[in-house]
């Protein structure tokens, strides 16, 4: 068994890939009648159509995203999880369990790095608690604006680049400035995401998780949709956008989930090699590795033949070798497709038919990944807390995309009228707020369910302790 947390998200590619059949039928036709109807006298119903569809998109995603938090909670019931997480004990959660009690491990023994506060000071550290917090809310928010603001300049360097020079390999070296940059203003958030979430104190190793997972893909959504509201909102062509989202659905799609598989299983094969060569110098040590001492230890036992001694050292070699899957990677590519395929809806109708080819190939990629390529993950409480923190995270995206989308077709479409441009996303934004504050996020049903069996708990306790007096 790979864990809930992993079958949550194998429920999750099925539940979008389904939802995704509606809006890639309509954006669908409303792309081949937006062909059709190219021409100068149409232009105020294509503008219309284009408004009907992104009030049907930004909709579609809203209550999407409220189905599947209700269907993750009765996933969670059928596992048979009775309390929100249960995360098991990994060396991050221990490093953390020491980390929050004024502890570090230094050469293998514990350190004390703060004093322990007495029940007494709780008042005064509740208050401190709450100044941290806004520290760390303006420090991300300052870091935020710096990433948007490095991303558009590199951009913009990289549009000038066109202008200052014939030289070809000029014209692409800000492609590869923005990668190096990147790379490492990435590196430097990671380290900043982790100290802001240790700055936060938090006591619980699942609550730690969830505000680091949240810190790191607000990072990595904001590198990977910044060029499109660069070319939507500053240079403003539509031509070359749309170009831009079909080599995005296309060919980034194709070869992200070739290097996804491919790499790891190159590695793979290198280390077989590898294993096969160093099998005949195997013999000639004076002391066996440690995992031939383990069996050899089972072998004492009759418990391993010479064949079952080769084949289970290898392959529990070849096991420790693969790279370790990471299920907030893959929520992380589900989510920077989900986002560009509700925020662009409106110029680019033809998004969700490709999102739903690429939902379906990326569940069996990833299916594929884990089963054969990947080391082999265990069950873990961790996976089920990166599920609720993207559940947040798309939410989040969800809210963002009604102003990008009314956005653009304020930018792009001169047959609407801007006044109810604005009235239109004012409402979509309540009906956004008014589900998500009106909606449990538990099945109505399912609490009916829970308060059953625990009457019928409780009886049966007041039987059974009435029976023994």
């Amino acid at each position: 068994s790979f864990g809930s947390g992993v079958m949550q998200y194998f429920v999750f590619m099925h539940e979008y890939a389904r939802w995704l059949l509606p809006p890639a039928g309509i954006g669908s036709a409303a792309f081949v009648a937006c062909e059709m109807l190219e021409v100068q006298p149409s232009r105020t119903v294509l503008a219309h159509m284009s408004l009907v569809f992104t009030y049907f998109i930004t909709v579609w995603a809203t209550v999407f995203v409220i189905h599947w938090r209700r269907l993750a909670m009765v996933n969670r019931h059928n596992c048979g999880k009775t309390r929100p997480f249960e995360t098991r004990w990994t060396f991050g959660s221990a490093r953390h369990y020491f980390h929050s009690r004024g502890y570090k491990v230094t050469s293998g023994s514990l350190q004390k790095i703060g004093a322990t506060k007495s029940p007494e000071v709780y008042a005064s550290t509740m208050l401190q608690s709450s100044v941290r917090y806004v520290m760390v809310v303006l420090t991300m928010l300052l870091m935020f604006l710096l990433t948007g603001t490095t991303v558009g300049i590199l951009l913009w360097i990289g549009d000038r680049a066109e202008t200052w020079t014939d030289n070809m390999i000029l014209q692409n070296s800000p492609v590869l400035l923005y990668m190096v940059v990147i790379r490492l203003v990435q590196g430097f958030y990671e380290n900043l995401a982790m100290y802001l979430t240790h700055l936060e104190k938090h006591v619980l190793y699942w609550q730690f998780v969830r505000s680091l997972t949240i810190k790191t893909a607000a990072f990595h959504l904001i590198n990977n949709l910044g060029f499109f509201v660069y070319v939507a909102f500053w240079k403003q062509d539509l031509e070359y956008l749309r170009t831009q989202l079909i080599m995005f659905f296309t060919v980034k799609q194709v070869l992200g989930n070739v290097f996804e598989v491919g790499l790891p299983w190159a590695q793979d094969a290198w280390h077989v090699r590898c294993q096969r060569q160093a099998k005949t110098a195997r013999g000639t040590r004076s002391k066996p590795p440690l995992g031939h001492r383990v069996t050899l230890e089972m072998k004492e036992k009759n418990l391993l033949t010479e064949d079952d001694e080769d084949s289970l050292r290898a392959r529990v070699e070849r096991e420790w070798q693969r790279p370790v899957a990471e299920i907030g990677e893959d929520y992380l590519e589900v989510a920077v497709l989900f986002a560009v395929t509700t925020w662009f809806a409106p110029v680019f109708p033809l998004g969700p038919l490709l999102a739903l080819i690429h939902a379906v190939t990326e569940a069996w990629s990833d299916s594929h990944k884990l089963r054969n390529v990947m080391r082999r993950p265990v069950p873990e409480g961790r996976n089920e807390v990166v599920l609720e923190a993207w559940l947040d995270i798309f939410s989040i995206i969800g809210c963002c995309g009604i102003g990008v989308s009314f956005g653009l077709l304020a930018v792009f479409e001169d047959g609407l009228d801007r006044t109810w441009l604005a009235i239109g996303e004012h409402v979509v934004l309540f009906i956004w707020l008014y589900l998500y504050m009106s909606i449990p996020k538990e099945p109505e049903w399912l609490s009916l369910h829970k308060q059953q069996v625990e009457s019928v708990l409780v009886n049966q306790c007041r039987m059974a302790e009435s029976n023994s007096h």
